[in-house]
């Protein structure tokens, strides 16, 4: 992944973050921290970017993003995506995994609910995918077949519960019911 793509995934992740978590805890602590070192804000978010990139190093298998992810709390909101890759096209977890990984910037603890059948597949991605990276993702090949992403409408369960309760029941008259409908239709 080049370094622009690294930066994408990274502004992402902390897009989620700022939209969807509540940072007053950590905004406080920050302050604290670099009001007692006496040094800027900006200063000190270099600092911490910097020891989470010798994390890196020590870890030797992490990257900055996936740090930064580790810290991220799971009440991320999911989207349902189709992908018209499937097992007759030689796709795999792994594989899928590993190119959504490396082609979008995903955190891989952040792929779920991967179904992959024969013809397709049916995975939950975070919700705010940048739309370059959706549309890069759209040519990607597994097996030599693009995998062709799109968004899946959510169910909403009011409107299907609707439609449930506007099934029509047939039933059988009894035998009151019929003798009415009998007396109904004779003269």
């Amino acid at each position: 992944m080049s370094q622009s793509n690294e930066q994408a995934a990274l502004q992402f992740q902390l897009r989620q973050v700022l939209d969807q978590q509540n940072l007053v805890g950590q905004r406080a602590d920050i302050n604290a921290i670099a009001g007692n070192l006496g040094v800027s804000l900006l200063d000190c978010a270099a600092a911490l970017a910097y020891l989470f990139t010798q994390t890196q190093v020590l870890s030797a298998s992490k990257t900055l993003e996936q740090t930064v992810a580790d810290i991220i709390l799971p009440n991320i909101k999911m989207v349902r995506y189709r992908l018209e890759v499937g097992s007759k096209h030689h796709c795999t977890l792994d594989s899928l995994i590993k190119v959504l990984v490396e082609e979008s910037g995903v955190d891989k603890n952040n792929i779920q609910n991967v179904n992959i059948q024969g013809d397709y597949t049916i995975i939950e991605l975070p919700e705010g995918m940048p739309a370059d990276i959706f549309v890069h993702l759209k040519t990607v090949e597994i097996g030599q077949k693009p995998l062709e992403i799109k968004r899946l409408k959510s169910i909403n369960k009011k409107r299907r519960n609707f439609r449930r309760g506007r099934q029509r029941k047939t039933t059988m008259p009894g035998a009151a019911e019929s003798a009415v409908l009998h007396s109904a239709i004779e003269p």
